[in-house]
């Protein structure tokens, strides 16, 4: 609700007119929501925990809970800040301390679930709490616990048990991300793959710990967690292979039903190694698209290898995906600051490192086609096979074996092109 107060004017000598400022007087009013009952008296931080787990025990979806508590540590009031899904809960930390205000709370504690049935916090639970006890240090309004409760488990996470320095010291905890950029170096889990962490990276941003979330600092930019870039990528490989089936599309169609022919796959022309995975997938679906017959890629970097190679004028790279460990131990800019895996066993094997120093990234790349340079050496072609008719090719085989071929999709999947 908002009322009209006071009305300010002021001069402006060059052009003598008067202007307005309007203040504004606001009043917030907290409307009553659900109860929860309990047939014990809600008085101590230990009795709500016992009411929470009931409340958030078994949900389908991640939850965020504040629950408001006065001089005494007494509850107050409860108010569900965000609703997530199965795996991560937005955490808007000005969110949290709405209706702490609203109540005249002097503490609050904090509840989540993990639908995975985990009690293990991740490095994001982590992050999440120590900012919102920072900012809770500077409020004045301190948070009594965090708590994380799991589907199917009678037993509960307690910061204040287990991490009382993220909730004791927060800003040393941020000044240690700030310091290592650890948003960027966050492994990526995922809760159907490993229910004893739960991913929530979405909202980590190293170069920002405030009272709002990057996203709603439209001047601050926010980075990209670890997770989000994954699937950023993924999501450039799906749309790609989309693309080149969309019938729409008449320069570059790629039918359901195509022509066999025996070309090599995507190879590094640096290590002649093999492309795997989704880069394979990602540079064979380029190399449709653009039509690319030489099966080399190279880096800008790779071109140093061989003289006068260059790109040619108005070429654009394709990006890879790979994958490193990062040495927490060392800041960016430092001599092996990434590591491949066997680099990493063998530090941990013979000088005795602690794996738990080492974390997974994701690192991207910049590649070009042969065809896309010059300067570099001839392909050397091989005999392939004349083009091969897949569906008599197949229909000869069966012939041979005797075995017929049955349409009906009995026991897997079937496309019909009918």
């Amino acid at each position: 609700m908002t009322d009209t107060g006071k009305t300010y004017t002021y001069n402006v000598p060059d052009k003598h007119k008067l202007y307005e400022l309007k203040e504004i007087k606001v009043r917030l009013k907290p409307e009553d929501g659900e109860s929860l009952l309990s047939n014990e008296i809600i008085d101590s931080p230990d009795a709500v925990i016992g009411l929470m787990q009931g409340y958030l025990n078994n949900l389908d979806r991640e939850k965020l809970v504040v629950v408001n508590l006065d001089t005494q540590n007494r509850p107050l009031s409860y108010h569900v800040v965000s609703i997530g899904d199965v795996n991560r809960s937005l955490a808007p930390i000005q969110n949290m301390y709405k209706t702490a205000i609203l109540n005249n709370a002097t503490s609050i504690m904090l509840f989540h679930n993990h639908p995975s049935g985990s009690l293990v916090p991740s490095r994001t639970d982590d992050i999440i709490t120590a900012r919102a006890a920072y900012v809770g240090q500077v409020m004045g309004i301190h948070i009594l616990d965090h708590v994380i409760v799991a589907n199917s488990n009678d037993d509960f996470f307690s910061y204040k048990r287990n991490k009382s320095e993220i909730l004791e010291t927060p800003r040393i905890v941020l000044d240690k991300i700030e310091s290592s950029d650890i948003s960027e170096e966050l492994p990526v889990y995922h809760a159907a793959r490993n229910n004893d962490m739960h991913a929530n990276n979405s909202n980590v941003v190293a170069s920002q710990i405030g009272l709002a979330e990057a996203e709603d600092v439209k001047d601050i930019p926010r980075k990209k967690s670890v997770q989000e870039k994954v699937d950023e990528y993924r999501k450039l490989v799906a749309d790609k292979f989309l693309k080149l089936l969309d019938a729409d599309d008449s320069v570059h169609p790629m039918n359901w039903m195509k022509q066999w022919f025996s070309i090599d796959e995507p190879i590094s022309m640096v290590t002649g190694k093999r492309y795997r995975g989704v880069n394979s997938l990602m540079l064979s679906l380029v190399a449709m698209e653009k039509g690319y017959k030489d099966p080399r890629w190279i880096t800008f970097n790779g071109l140093n290898k061989f003289d006068n190679a260059k790109i040619k004028k108005g070429e654009k790279s394709s990006q890879i995906q790979y994958w490193m460990l990062s040495d927490l131990t060392k800041k960016y800019g430092e001599q092996k600051k990434f590591l491949t895996f066997q680099e990493a066993e063998k530090l941990i094997k013979e000088e005795g490192r602690d794996e738990k120093e080492f974390v997974l990234v994701a690192r991207y790349s910049n590649v070009f086609n042969a065809e896309q340079c010059t300067g570099l050496p001839e392909l050397i072609q091989k005999e392939y096979e004349k083009q091969i008719n897949q569906n008599e090719y197949v229909t000869k085989i069966s012939e041979k074996m005797h075995v017929p071929i049955l349409n009906d999709g009995k026991g897997r999947a079937l496309y019909d092109r009918k």
